[in-house]
């Protein structure tokens, strides 16, 4: 977590564990699950290589068991295939379902590489209206 979420003493309420999604209701603890093809772990359980790519430190480092899915994970699972289709003269996309809260993030980016560094793990705005090269 940000030092900021810390301070107001805010807790996780995402779970993952293989393709399913847990979100906790933080009054009151009541869980609500989803399941997905996919379901990737991000918050924790990586370490950051010397050229600033975070890799998964090893299976079940992260919270509650959860295993850190780095970019090779991601475009192994998905990125693969939409590529072969691409190659074969298919139309591809990929959809994708974010879960996270707003408020942890109180301004956007001021430039498109911003949304792959600390505090921007992922880009929760309209991407759209932020150019990328």
């Amino acid at each position: 977590m940000l030092q900021r979420e810390k301070d107001r003493n805010a807790m996780l309420c995402i779970r993952m564990d293989g393709n399913q999604t847990t979100i906790i209701n933080p009054d009151g603890g009541k869980e609500k699950k989803f399941t997905f093809d996919f379901s990737y772990w991000s918050h924790d359980g990586a370490t950051e290589r010397p050229d600033g790519y975070n890799e998964c430190a090893g299976p079940g480092k992260g919270t509650d068991g959860a295993t850190y899915a780095d970019q090779g994970a991601v475009f192994n699972d998905l990125g693969k295939g939409v590529l072969n289709n691409a190659y074969e003269g298919f139309n591809s996309f990929v959809p994708i379902h974010i879960f996270l809260c707003p408020a942890f993030y109180s301004s956007p980016p001021s430039s498109p590489t911003d949304l792959f560094h600390p505090p921007y793990p992922f880009p929760p705005w309209n991407v759209a209206s932020i150019p990328i090269p």
